[in-house]
C-alpha cells in the first residue's frame, strides 16, 4: 500500500524497515497498523448528520461505535445481514452498507477482499 495511504489514526502496531545489504540506498519502510474500517464522510453525514446537536456530532459517534467490532465479528455481522450494519444508537435506528457508508478495511476498499 503505498504511503499516502496509511491510516495513521488506526491502532500502530509497530514498523520493520529492511536495508539491501549490497545497495544500502535501496531499502523499505514498514509501518503496522492495526486494519480498521474506512468510512465514506460525505456519505454518513448525509444520511445521519440530522442526528447530530450540540452535545455531540452523531456521526462520529457511529464511527466510533463501528470501530468497537472487530474484524472478524464486523464481517460476520454484515454477512449475515446481507452487507448492512444494522444498529440502534442513542435510540436512532442506523442502517449501514457494506460499500456506501463504509469497508471493512483499505483492501475491502479497494476491492482486493
Amino acid at each position: 500500500m503505498e504511503h499516502s495511504n496509511r491510516d495513521t489514526t488506526a491502532p500502530f502496531v509497530g514498523e520493520t524497515e529492511f536495508v539491501d545489504p549490497d545497495d544500502s540506498s535501496e531499502h523499505v519502510k514498514i509501518y503496522i497498523h492495526m486494519a480498521q474500517p474506512v468510512f465514506h464522510d460525505e456519505r454518513l453525514q448525509a444520511d445521519f448528520g440530522q442526528h447530530n446537536n450540540e452535545q455531540r456530532n452523531f456521526v462520529t459517534v457511529l464511527k466510533s461505535c463501528v470501530k468497537q467490532y472487530n474484524q472478524a465479528e464486523l464481517q460476520k455481522r454484515v454477512k449475515e445481514a446481507n452487507g448492512a450494519l444494522n444498529l440502534k444508537l442513542d435510540g436512532v435506528d442506523v442502517v449501514l452498507q457494506r460499500g456506501t457508508h463504509f469497508h471493512f478495511n483499505r483492501k475491502d476498499e479497494k476491492g482486493l477482499f
